[in-house]
This record gives structure tokens, C-alpha cells and sequence, in this order.
């Protein structure tokens, strides 16, 4: 399960101690599972009293993981939005993002995931789009959030179509928002006498994606094979490198943030 790091605006855990609160996830991750499955494997009668009624409706091991999940996905969503002393006030209701849940469920756990980070450059608040970091690769990610069963298509270097059963409306070609990340990043990176190679990903989880124009670091993901998104982008080593550590804490570094004490 992918980390996520950061969220818009919002003050993150992971800004404070990236490597630490990386190590700690994976070991949570891993601790929490096993606790979980060892209570739900005892009778009813032995189970604690707080983890009796998350239990109580879930009969296989498979219906104990979605459970799982979703609780991680949320304990995510706060070590993403606030820390010991801060909390940001997120205003977007992520549990309705597929795209990120799909994201997080699919890749592993050395990678991160930034989404819609503003990114701060000679006093200018640049918003990018969302972020996948492996250890080798920086992905800039541009989701298309189709009706269920609908086509993109390119029409031309400035517009896109979306052909759904009764209309086929119009939008920006997302690559022009994912080149101006990709400028932004790359200006970032050596300014920081840093590099990685920066590619794109455009991810749509509910539609299919044809007659698109694209070169060799451009992955189209649809929902022909949107569970194999893991194989597209993170398919090479599975633990954190030190290169991917240093350009992500320098990332998170230049990161806007809004936060408030907490009383």
C-alpha cells in the first residue's frame, strides 16, 4: 500500500520526519494486520470490546481486509493533514477519490503520493498536479474521471472529448497541465542540483482511453487494467532509495502549507 504524504495545503506528518514516519507506516501497517487478524480469528466472547462491533458483520477473512483497508486508508488520510501539535483543515472528502484509493491499494509501500500539492517557487504558489514517487521516477498524474464505460479521445493538441452515451463534451488536453508540472518540477530539481526522471500518467479508472498521441514516458492506464497500475510505474526495487528520500523531503520542504495549533 502506497504512503500518502501530502494533501493540497494541509500540514503532513511525513514533513516533519520523512524517513522515520516512511520505516514507521510499513511497520504499523504490517503489526496492526496482524492484530487484527489474530482477534478476529478468536470466539466472539474474547474479542476486545472496541474491535467486537467492527467485527460484528464481517464473516471471511477477504470482508476483514476490505475493513482493514478502509480503516488504514483513514488513519492515511490524518497522518497526511495534521501532526501532534497542528491539523489543516481539509475541505475535499477524499473517500470518494477512486483514483487514489485504487493508487494507494495497488502500489507498494515505498511509494508516495502527493495530491494536488501547491508547490512554492520564487515566492509564486504553483499548483501541480497530484504525484506518484517511486524510487526511480517522479510521476506527474492527471486522472480522468469519465461517466462508467465512456471514451477519451484526443481531438487535437489543445482539446480532448469524452464520448459518453448522450453527449460528447469538451475539455483541455490534459497533458498541457501535466507538461507545466513537469517544467515546474524540473526547474525545482536543478535548483536543488538534484535529477530524476520525471514521466506521466494519465488514469482513468472508469473510462477507456484510445486515439491518444503519446511517447514513451507517457503510461495510459484505463479500466481495462487499472489493478495493473502497480506493473506500469512500480515495477522496479522495493525498498526506499536514498535519491527518492532527498528529492521528496525536498519536495515536502518547499511545500505550501496551512495549519493550525491545536488548543
Amino acid at each position: 500500500m502506497a504512503q500518502l504524504i501530502k494533501v493540497n495545503e494541509c500540514i503532513s506528518r511525513y514533513e516533519c520526519d520523512l524517513q522515520h514516519y516512511a520505516n514507521r507506516f510499513i511497520t504499523l501497517k504490517q503489526k496492526r494486520w496482524l492484530q487484527w487478524r489474530d482477534q478476529f480469528e478468536r470466539p466472539r466472547d474474547d474479542r476486545p470490546v472496541n474491535l467486537a462491533k467492527r467485527f460484528s458483520s464481517i464473516s471471511t477473512i477477504d470482508q476483514l481486509k476490505s475493513v482493514y483497508y478502509k480503516w488504514l486508508f483513514e488513519q492515511q488520510i490524518i497522518w497526511a493533514t495534521s501532526t501532534a501539535g497542528f491539523y489543516s483543515d481539509n475541505q475535499e472528502d477524499l473517500s470518494h477519490v477512486t483514483w487514489l484509493k485504487i493508487c494507494l491499494s495497488e502500489l507498494n509501500d515505498v511509494t508516495f503520493i502527493l495530491y494536488k500539492p501547491v508547490l512554492l517557487m520564487k515566492q509564486t504558489m504553483l499548483q501541480l498536479d497530484s504525484l506518484i514517487i517511486t524510487n526511480d521516477t517522479l510521476w506527474c498524474v492527471k486522472p480522468l474521471i469519465g461517466e462508467d464505460g465512456s471514451v477519451f479521445q484526443e481531438i487535437n493538441n489543445r482539446l480532448w472529448k469524452e464520448m459518453k452515451r448522450e453527449e460528447s463534451p469538451q475539455f483541455i488536453n490534459p497533458f498541457i497541465s501535466l507538461k507545466r508540472t513537469k517544467t515546474a518540477l524540473r526547474t525545482f530539481l536543478q535548483t536543488q542540483n538534484l535529477s530524476m526522471p520525471i514521466k506521466f500518467l494519465i488514469f482513468a479508472p472508469n473510462s477507456y482511453v484510445e486515439f491518444v498521441h503519446h511517447d514513451a514516458n507517457t503510461e495510459i492506464c484505463d479500466r481495462r487494467d487499472k489493478n495493473q497500475i502497480s506493473k506500469k510505474i512500480c515495477h522496479h526495487s522495493s525498498t526506499l532509495k536514498s535519491q527518492q528520500i532527498i528529492i521528496t523531503n525536498r519536495l515536502l520542504s518547499q511545500m505550501a502549507t496551512s495549519a493550525f495549533e491545536r488548543d
